[in-house]
């Protein structure tokens, strides 16, 4: 896969943050700040969720790949571009 240069889950802007579930800390894809926001927003149903956030929450573009967020975010950007779920790599990356 190749690393993204614009948001997942608008498409407009670059993505700036590394967006995940918190409640099980997996990355769910790379967007932009306003995505972001409205993201928090609709999970704590402060916001009538936007068509586009309702299809990215439903479809998190990195959800296959269950990338744990409490790794670094180098390591989280190098499971990107593999194409690989970073599971097995990761328990032996913190096995050492």
């Amino acid at each position: 896969m190749k690393l993204p240069l614009y948001c997942m889950a608008c498409g407009k802007e670059p993505w700036t943050q590394i967006e995940h579930a918190h409640n099980t800390d997996l990355i769910r894809g790379l967007v932009c700040n306003t995505c972001n926001s409205y993201i928090a927003l609709a999970e704590h149903g402060k916001l009538v969720v936007l068509e586009y956030i309702h299809h990215y929450l439903k479809h998190p573009p990195l959800a296959k790949y269950h990338i744990p967020y409490s790794i670094s975010k180098r390591q989280i950007l190098l499971f990107i571009l593999s194409g690989r779920s970073p599971i097995t790599r990761y328990r032996t990356i913190t096995a050492r």
